[in-house]
């Protein structure tokens, strides 16, 4: 089977308040040069970042390492030797229960890396999982056959989403911000943010540019408010000192 290579586009932005991620798996269908592509635009409190290479596990593997975290317990994001890839976004509305969190999702994106080979290598993980896994997330994966999907994992259920099914992403993409399609309606955070960027993606597609220039120029750098139509941008060409009052929230909020 031919192979593709693995592109991981990284963003790092940080907010004090809140931990707001928005993330998207893209199927080789929707991309211009057939790969696919995995995005995380990271909000967090840990400022200082690291990447670290690991050889103590079944397959060597590189990722995004807390700086605070000196014995590099945890990944944020990453990709390993056999061109698998995993990263998540927290999710608020999947787990309605009394069993508490550990906030672990780091080590297991980490053990992910260590030992898995594909998608499918992934899923037969959180199976295996000891249930209640105590974590709440969604974990979004590609790897180097084509595979693209999500997976929202609660403490005791997960449900995948094939960014390569026509029912689960009839676009070819999947987006995730912090709430689960398969969680509580209403729950969690980050619903503007999902159209701001679904509406980005749309217009590449639409135009066969759904690609990693894309999602830096027009995804990440978005200042668009998709609820209010704000776009901080149309401000730019407005003369020196001119007093403006807009209210936004961007792709580094919970909104």
């Amino acid at each position: 089977m031919k192979k593709y290579t693995v592109i991981i586009i990284l963003i790092l932005i940080f907010s004090v308040q809140s931990y707001a991620c928005t993330t998207a798996v893209i199927s080789g269908k929707a991309t211009p040069d057939g790969r696919p592509l995995l995005w995380k635009h990271r909000d967090t409190w840990a400022i200082n970042n690291k990447i670290v290479q690991f050889f103590d596990g079944k397959y060597t593997c590189a990722g995004l390492v807390n700086s605070v975290d000196t014995t590099n317990e945890s990944i944020w994001i990453g990709f390993n030797s056999e061109g698998f890839a995993i990263m998540n976004s927290a999710s608020y509305n999947l787990n309605f229960d009394t069993v508490a969190l550990n906030g672990l999702e780091g080590r297991l994106i980490k053990l992910a890396l260590q030992n898995c080979a594909s998608v499918n290598d992934f899923e037969k993980m959180i199976v295996d999982m000891e249930k209640p896994t105590r974590l709440e997330g969604n974990f979004g994966v590609i790897d180097a056959n084509g595979g693209a999907a999500f997976f929202e994992l609660g403490n005791f259920e997960y449900v995948k989403y094939d960014a390569n099914n026509q029912e689960a992403a009839p676009n070819g993409y999947i987006i995730r911000t912090n709430y689960s399609v398969s969680g509580e309606y209403g729950g969690g955070g980050g619903y503007i943010r999902y159209v701001t960027i679904n509406d980005v993606f749309e217009e590449a597609l639409d135009n066969n540019t759904l690609d990693y220039c894309t999602i830096l120029q027009k995804g990440s750098r978005n200042l668009k408010h998709s609820l209010l139509d704000i776009d901080l941008n149309s401000y730019s060409n407005l003369p020196e000192n001119t007093p403006t009052t807009v209210f936004c929230k961007f792709l580094n909020n919970r909104s």
